[in-house]
């Protein structure tokens, strides 16, 4: 995609036919990635195609042999497994894009679009732009091209009635909910999306915009939305929740316009503004800052001491209460262990794409993964197992103190949590 195909070292095998179980004419291996070229573009501008009858090969001339990114009408993946069939690019000038547009009596009324984390505070602010910001490792590197090549947006059929979460159904029904189910293979994405955005057709048509639905040739559960779509009729934005999730760790996103500073919580106030102020700060930002709670500043002071001088102990003991298989959450993790982005946009704009793995950032934090509440007895399965298992710290004679005052500091927290519930 960066390159084009360099047809001059190599012989292009140019098909009309797909069999069934993935292969094409001429090779002995089912090809993994079909890539579909505009003759017609090409053509134009003096590339040349020889075939070679006994060999079933088309080979190039012109262009220095090389056919160019921007001569691709689609890429398709054709892996074996539930992924086969993704669209990894499809071009706006694809005769199909104009061929298979949804007639308006039979849209569905609901559409979805999966999105990673890092998208969605600018989802919610601007809508759904297309190729905004690309963050798959199979998109990422040739943003720029699909930035001039794509006009859509890639959504999944949401059906005809409002898409619910898995846990507001019956049970009966369950197991046909998969809408907030989406896994990396149904989204055509390199990982699992983290948050689902619900567009509604329907009340498009009632705002007068007139949104064009394109029906991927591909795959039936994909349909394009060409140009941009607006906030205004996006209805719902919610996290994709597995199905192994408990309810106490489940939240809802949160829209960053429905809220201008964190709220501060001052429990020397009033009892009855206080409820109000928390209910706020609970059901509408998500996050407060609480004063007035009586835990003293020397026990603070002493436990960000020891703190400071857990991070300062030596590499092996750090390295012995790490991250595990066994313990995947509760422990010690180093400088990048915990990535928020896997690139830097900017410096990898500026490196026009070509050189992410060296522009990747590592977060410089470290940190030791505690449970806060180790009397506590979760339920729900793996997920809540995991989160119920112990501290890992270090011994008393590693860096003594640290366990007693953690255990101080808990308990204070903890009453002041059952203090405001």
């Amino acid at each position: 995609m960066e390159q084009g195909l360099k047809a001059a070292k190599s012989e292009i095998f140019m098909i009309d036919e797909v069999r069934a179980d993935g292969r094409v004419p001429g090779l002995k291996e089912a090809p993994e990635i079909l890539i579909f070229i505009d003759e017609v573009k090409a053509r134009s501008e003096n590339m040349e195609f020889d075939y070679d009858a006994k060999e079933g090969t088309w080979k190039t001339r012109g262009i220095d042999g090389v056919i160019r990114p921007w001569f691709f009408q689609k890429v398709v993946d054709q892996r074996a497994g539930p992924g086969r069939g993704n669209v990894l690019f499809q071009s706006k000038e694809d005769p199909l894009m104009q061929a298979n547009k949804v007639p308006k009596v039979v849209r569905p009324k609901f559409l979805l679009h999966a999105t990673f984390w890092e998208n969605v505070d600018g989802i919610l602010r601007e809508g759904l732009v297309p190729a905004k910001n690309p963050l798959s490792s199979t998109r990422r590197p040739f943003k720029n091209l699909l930035q001039g090549a794509e006009s859509h947006v890639y959504t999944l059929r949401g059906g005809q009635s409002a898409p619910r979460l898995v846990e507001e159904q019956e049970p009966a029904a369950q197991a046909q909910a998969s809408n907030f189910e989406i896994d990396k293979d149904r989204a055509g994405l390199d990982r699992r999306p983290d948050a689902i955005f619900v567009i509604d057709t329907k009340k498009a048509a009632d705002l007068g915009i007139d949104l064009e639905l394109v029906q991927s040739s591909d795959r039936e559960d994909n349909i394009y939305v060409r140009g941009s779509v607006p906030a205004k009729i996006l209805s719902a934005c919610e996290p994709n929740i597995p199905t192994n999730l408990p309810d106490a760790l489940k939240a809802k996103i949160v829209d960053p316009k429905s809220f201008e500073d964190v709220p501060i919580i001052d429990l020397c106030r009033d009892e009855a503004a206080l409820v109000d102020e928390i209910r706020y700060a609970c059901e509408v930002v998500g996050f407060m800052q609480v004063t007035g709670h009586g835990i003293s500043e020397q026990l603070q002071q002493k436990h960000m001491d020891l703190q400071k001088k857990f991070f300062e102990l030596p590499q092996a003991v750090k390295d012995r209460l790490k991250l595990s298989d066994e313990s995947p959450v509760r422990g010690w993790f180093g400088r990048g262990g915990e990535d928020l982005d896997q690139v830097l946009e900017k410096q990898v704009d500026e490196a026009d794409g070509k050189d992410t793995i060296k522009k990747a950032r590592k977060d410089l934090k470290e940190a030791l993964d505690c449970n806060g509440v180790p009397f506590s007895r979760p339920v729900g399965g793996y997920i809540a197992e995991i989160f119920a298992q112990p501290s890992q710290l270090p011994t008393e004679a590693e860096l003594g103190g640290f366990r007693a005052v953690l255990d101080e500091y808990v308990c204070c927290l903890s009453y002041l949590c059952m203090l405001m519930w």
